[in-house]
């Protein structure tokens, strides 16, 4: 996972599937961006490499999302692929999550 800020906006860009074989090392990498950021009012999860997201991987964001909400931050994932926006669709968070 690679991170950048940009305009008041921490994108967090996914550089690989989300999966249960390695979601808890992207959380820890994604809790430590987040913490070590200042000004930010905006959470953005880049998924343009991600191919496939299983139920860890769907958590994971839900997670992000949870954050950017205590953080009273808006919240937007992008790149998403056909299949990852039809799962999202399926279980009503692509409105959550800005699609």
């Amino acid at each position: 996972m690679n991170h950048r800020i940009e305009n008041g906006t921490i994108i967090l860009s996914m550089q690989e599937d989300l999966l249960s074989s390695n979601v808890e090392l992207l959380r820890a990498a994604c809790k430590n961006a987040i913490e070590n950021t200042n000004d930010v009012q905006n959470l953005q999860v880049d998924l343009s490499v991600t191919k496939i997201v299983d139920s860890k991987g769907l958590n994971l964001l839900i997670g992000l999302y949870q954050e950017a909400n205590r953080r009273n931050w808006k919240f937007k994932v992008t790149g998403v692929s056909t299949e990852i926006s039809q799962l999202l669709s399926f279980v009503k968070l692509a409105g959550h999550f800005g699609l």
